[in-house]
């Protein structure tokens, strides 16, 4: 089980509960949708995943650990160790290489280091297989992030994300700077490239047409319910 929420509730100090979940459950290498209008707790949702908030009320549980019972340091090596996180400004560096931005999840994290190697004998070589699968092969790895377009620097994000093969990926708005034909495409390489290596998603977006390529769908507002749907990956 890679998440298992139950009687979940997040709510701001001294504010009614932004965020309830009853149930929820995601297994390996699925995937999940999360939409929602503004405010209704999608990005609360993801702070909650990777451990950067606690619940209030109820228990969230990412790869088996629960988050309330973990120390921050803890929560820290977890994220580091098991999650790629695709942020919706990238968070990219600017003034580093392709390259060095896509291997920092290895410099991090030992498990996602020794994950590369022992699949790709180096993480150079990990990282020149996601720039090809990506699109991004005719780029030299030493180019500098702030010289790429907005769907190259997309990119970029996406081969750090997945660098060492975490077991969960968090993607908040990736697809809102793209037109219909890219966002379609960059979804097909998302999923696809989660496929390969049994990585579960979540994924928050306004988009709702996209929900339909998910194995699961939540819908946050008024109505807070998890839909289990046949997914097209």
């Amino acid at each position: 089980m890679v998440i298992s929420l139950s009687r979940l509730a997040y709510a701001w100090p001294g504010q009614p509960p932004l965020l309830r979940i009853e149930a929820l459950t995601l297994e390996v290498g699925q995937s999940l949708f999360v939409g929602g209008p503004s405010g209704s707790g999608k990005s609360s949702l993801l702070a909650l995943l990777s451990g950067v908030v606690l619940p209030t009320a109820g228990d969230c549980q990412v790869l088996g650990q629960s988050m309330a019972s973990l120390s921050p340091v803890a929560r820290d090596r977890l994220r580091a160790d098991a999650m790629g996180i695709v942020f919706q400004q990238f968070n990219l560096l600017p003034y580093l290489s392709m390259m060095d931005n896509v291997l920092l999840p290895v410099q991090v994290s030992h498990q996602r280091l020794k994950q590369s190697c022992e699949q790709y004998g180096t993480p150079a070589k990990q990282a020149q297989v996601l720039f090809e699968r990506l699109g991004l092969s005719g780029l030299p790895s030493s180019t500098p992030v702030h010289r790429l377009s907005v769907g190259q620097q997309q990119r970029v994000a996406v081969a750090r994300a997945f660098m060492g093969w975490p077991r969960l990926v968090i993607a908040d708005e990736p697809t809102s700077a793209l037109d219909d034909d890219n966002r379609d495409a960059f979804l097909d390489l998302l999923l696809g490239l989660a496929s390969e290596g049994s990585t579960s998603v979540v994924m928050v977006s306004h988009d709702r047409r996209l929900a339909n390529r998910f194995d699961q769908q939540l819908w946050l507002g008024n109505a807070k319910s998890v839909q289990s749907v046949g997914g097209e990956r």
